[in-house]
C-alpha cells in the first residue's frame, strides 16, 4: 500500500523534458505519500539509476517501444523484474495496451489524461500489482519444487516397474499366455498413462513458474503437422477414422519454438482422437498476411456451452457426452494454451455438444532469426 511509504520513488525514462516536469509538478502536490521523481533521457541511463538507486516504479515513454516485439519491455523486466512499470501513450490502442501489458508491464496512462489523482492511483496500482505478481510467482516455484520432486520420487519406480511387465511379456522370463499377456499389455499402457500425467504435471508447473524459455528456430510448418500424423496414425486408424490434412501452401515456414509447437498439435490432435468415435478430423493450416492459423476439427462429441468458457483451465474433467471418451487429467489443453501464449499467440474453440469441436489458434509472424557467425 502506498500510504506505508514514506515517499514513493518514481524514475521516468525517455519521455519529453516537458512530461518529466509534468509529472514532477503533479507528483508535487500529493503529501499521502509523498513522491520523489528523477528523469533521465535515455534508457542506457535509466537501467544504470535502476540497478543503483531504490526506485518503486518506473514511467516509460511509449516512444521508446519502437518494434513491434517490445523488446524494452524484456530488457527491463530481465534486468530489474521487482520494479513496477508503466508505460506513458499517446491514444488509447486496445490492441496496443494487450501487447504491452502481456510482456510484463504493470499499467499504461494516457499523457492527455494526467493528473496528480490518476497518476497517483496508476502508481500504487502499478506497485500492488507487482508485488502480488511476485507472490505469486515465488508459490508457483514453491509448487514447482514440489511436483519435481514427486514425479523425480514417483517416475523412477514406474520406469522399473514398466521395465519388468516388458521382460514379462517379452517372455524373457518364461512363458506367458494369451489372458496374462492381456492383463500385462493393460498394465504397461496405464504405466505410460501415469508417466504422461507426471510429465504434463511438471510441465505446467515450469509454465507458471516463468521456467519456460522457447528455443525459437525456422521450420516447416507441413513437415512437422506429418510428424504429428505420424505419431497419432495408431490411434487414428484403430478408431476407423479418417484424418484429413490442407494447407494453404505447401510448404509453410514460421519461426517458433518447434518442440512446444509439436507439443501443442499432439495435444489439439490427441484431444480430438479421444473424444470422436465415429468421423473425421480435420487438420487445416493457413498462411496469412501477419499470422500463420492452425485449426483442428472433428466430429466427436462436442462441448456444452456452459463447459465451453471453462475448456482451458487445468484439471477440468468437463461434460463430454455420456460415453465420450477416455478421462484424463484435464491439462493437456490448459499446456496448449500456455504454449500458445508464449508465442504471443491466441487460441480459442468452437463446439456443440454432439456436433463435433474447433480448436483454432494462429501464431504471429517473426522475421528469420539471423544465423550466428562461425
Amino acid at each position: 500500500n502506498l500510504t506505508n511509504n514514506a515517499t514513493v520513488r518514481v524514475l521516468v525514462v525517455e519521455c519529453p523534458s516537458k512530461d518529466t516536469q509534468a509529472i514532477k509538478d503533479l507528483l508535487s502536490k500529493e503529501r499521502d505519500p509523498a513522491f520523489a521523481v528523477e528523469g533521465v533521457s535515455s534508457q542506457k541511463l535509466g537501467l544504470d539509476r535502476a540497478l543503483k538507486g531504490r526506485f518503486d516504479v518506473l514511467i516509460l515513454d511509449e516512444t521508446v517501444l519502437k518494434t513491434e516485439n517490445l523488446q524494452a519491455i524484456e530488457t527491463w523486466t530481465q534486468k530489474v523484474p521487482a520494479l513496477p512499470l508503466v508505460v506513458l501513450m499517446d491514444a488509447e490502442n486496445k490492441n496496443r495496451i494487450f501487447d504491452i501489458k502481456k510482456k510484463g508491464v504493470q499499467d499504461t496512462l494516457l499523457r492527455s489524461e494526467m493528473s496528480a489523482r490518476l497518476l497517483s492511483r496508476v502508481i500504487g496500482y502499478a506497485i500492488e500489482k507487482k508485488h502480488s505478481e511476485i507472490e505469486m510467482k515465488s508459490a508457483a516455484n514453491m509448487g514447482l519444487d514440489f511436483v519435481s520432486l514427486v514425479s523425480h520420487e514417483l517416475r523412477a519406480p514406474l520406469a522399473i516397474t514398466k521395465e519388468g511387465v516388458s521382460l514379462v511379456l517379452d517372455k524373457i522370463l518364461g512363458k506367458t499366455n494369451l489372458k496374462q499377456q492381456q492383463v500385462l499389455k493393460t498394465a504397461r499402457k496405464n504405466i505410460d498413462r501415469l508417466d504422461q500425467i507426471l510429465m504434463n504435471m511438471l510441465d505446467i508447473s515450469r509454465i507458471e513458474a516463468g521456467k519456460v524459455a522457447l528455443k525459437k528456430q525456422w521450420f516447416d510448418l507441413m513437415d512437422l503437422m506429418k510428424q504429428v500424423s505420424g505419431s497419432l496414425d495408431a490411434r487414428i486408424k484403430a478408431k476407423g477414422l479418417a484424418l484429413k490434412v490442407s494447407s494453404s501452401r505447401e510448404k509453410i515456414e514460421l519461426v517458433a519454438d518447434k518442440k512446444r509447437i509439436f507439443q501443442a498439435l499432439m495435444n489439439l490432435v490427441g484431444n480430438a482422437v479421444k473424444f470422436t468415435e465415429k468421423g473425421f478430423i480435420e487438420i487445416t493450416i493457413t498462411d496469412k498476411e501477419n499470422e500463420i492459423e492452425c485449426s483442428v476439427n472433428d466430429t466427436g462429441v462436442g462441448i456444452s456451452k456452459d463447459d465451453l468458457p471453462k475448456i482451458f483451465g487445468k484439471f477440468q474433467q468437463l461434460g463430454w457426452a455420456p460415453g465420450g471418451g477416455e478421462k484424463g487429467m484435464g491439462l493437456e489443453l490448459a499446456i496448449t494454451k500456455a504454449i500458445v501464449e508464449l508465442h504471443n499467440g491466441r487460441i480459442q474453440v468452437e463446439s456443440r455438444l454432439g456436433k463435433g469441436s474447433s480448436f483454432m489458434f494462429s501464431l504471429p509472424k517473426e522475421p528469420r532469426p539471423r544465423m550466428k557467425k562461425n
